[in-house]
């Protein structure tokens, strides 16, 4: 009986002893889980961090990259109170860049450079924007309204060669009514060119290469060219290129340069040139 009795007592500490130790294999399993987790987690706020940096960089590097693709930016804008504001930017010649302002607020060289690449960075001038919307933002960027403004010339050309060219006269909140004055310029790649001609109390003229039409055949077709037009400066210079490429039967792959002169009956002037000569 005893050696029964010290048999069992034996087999129960066993036992025991097995149990005691389970608790402590879970308890290193669950903690173990607990840090993969934490590592997981920091894992994906490490990549977020870093997609968010990736995402700022990016932008950054298309605002300077629309910069760095000026060549040339020149800016002159007439105020009603008949003060002149004057920007001229060559990125090759901070010697010849400067701003001029009637109130003697004049700068040149590095420092006008700096100023204007950073007007530059708040602007985005293409083709394919409204010209009013690209005429009251960088009248925006230089501290200026659209009221204050009453001339407003801007010419900009892009490393590739590419100029884009639009002038506002006249104010912006009236009707600008019908045209009165219409001049057209188109260049090919073959060196032809088209050349139209128009003021409404006086004589018009259309030439195409070695065409020329004269007199009231040439009035009655321009004027029916512009009734089928909407040239204001609430489209894009695309817009209205397209529109006049499609009226006139041209293949835009055949024009060199465009150039577009608009005056109505309010007073209002506008005008347009894209050249895309590379």
């Amino acid at each position: 009986m005893n050696k029964l009795s010290i048999l069992f007592v034996t087999f129960l500490f066993l036992v025991a002893c097995g149990t005691t130790e389970e608790p402590t294999d879970n308890n290193s399993e669950d903690t173990s889980g607990e840090e993969n987790q934490q590592e997981e987690s920091n894992g994906e706020t490490s990549n977020e961090s870093e997609e968010d940096t990736s995402s700022k960089d990016d932008e950054k590097s298309e605002s300077n990259a629309g910069t760095a693709d000026v060549r040339e930016f020149d800016l002159e804008v007439e105020l009603s109170d008949d003060n002149e504001w004057d920007y001229d930017y060559r990125r090759d010649n901070v010697e010849e860049t400067k701003i001029e302002r009637d109130n003697g607020d004049s700068v040149s060289g590095q420092k006008a450079t700096s100023e204007i690449e950073e007007l530059l960075s708040k602007i985005s001038i293409t083709t394919d924007r409204p010209l009013v919307d690209m005429k009251d933002e960088v009248l925006s960027a230089i501290n200026l309204s659209s009221g204050e403004a009453k001339e407003f010339e801007l010419e900009t050309q892009l490393n590739s060669g590419e100029i884009i060219e639009f002038d506002h006269k006249g104010s912006q909140n009236t009707d600008p009514g019908a045209i009165s004055e219409f001049g057209l310029s188109i260049d090919f790649n073959s060196q032809d060119s088209w050349e139209y001609e128009y003021e409404v109390n006086e004589e018009a003229e259309i030439e195409r290469g070695n065409e020329e039409v004269e007199g009231s055949q040439a009035k009655e077709e321009i004027e029916s060219l512009l009734n089928n037009l909407d040239l204001t400066r609430q489209h894009s210079i695309e817009e209205m290129k397209q529109a006049l490429f499609k009226e006139l039967e041209i293949n835009e792959d055949n024009v060199e340069k465009i150039e577009l002169e608009v005056a109505y009956e309010s007073g209002e002037e506008m005008k347009f040139k894209h050249d895309k000569e590379e």
